[in-house]
């Protein structure tokens, strides 16, 4: 599955059921996530552009505001929050002194990783009361087989 050449033109409608099944499960599952109160003192958005500058690296307030559908101006508030949060720096631009770098700092590295751990650790809490020990397997098993999905994807 290394080429969209060899995928066929139309999913068979029960691998489409799935597809629509997994899409509204993994958003339901990422609201009810989030719901654990994890990130309370953090707006969606600032919590995202936290994950976002941890996943990517440093960005400009421009590119941050395209990746997540804002307004510069917009963007441009949130980064201006966050930094009296003490969680991102700016720092110039190597290449264009009109702009400048936004990057987390420790202390916005300590939050993304303290989010993750709560979200994680709240839905595995889920996982144990909801599911047996053979339930948790076949879910497991399912997302290997979306792992290797998601890889063949990439290739």
């Amino acid at each position: 599955m290394t080429s969209s050449s060899k995928l066929p033109a139309l999913p068979s409608p029960e691998s489409l059921k799935l597809a629509q099944h997994i899409r509204l499960n993994q958003d339901r599952l990422r609201r009810l996530v989030r719901a654990s109160g994890a990130a309370q003192e953090l707006s969606r958005t600032q919590e995202a552009v936290l994950s976002l500058l941890d996943r990517q690296g440093s960005l400009t307030t421009a590119d941050l505001a395209k990746r997540e559908n804002l307004r510069p101006q917009s963007m441009g508030t949130v980064v201006a929050d966050l930094l009296g949060l003490g969680f991102v720096v700016k720092s110039p631009h190597p290449t264009d002194r009109r702009r400048e770098l936004v990057s987390l700092t420790p202390a916005g590295q300590a939050e993304v990783t303290r989010i993750s751990l709560i979200r994680d650790q709240d839905l595995a809490v889920l996982f144990d009361a909801r599911f047996a020990r053979q339930d948790r397997a076949l879910i497991r098993k399912a997302l290997e087989l979306l792992d290797a999905l998601a890889e063949d994807a990439r290739e």
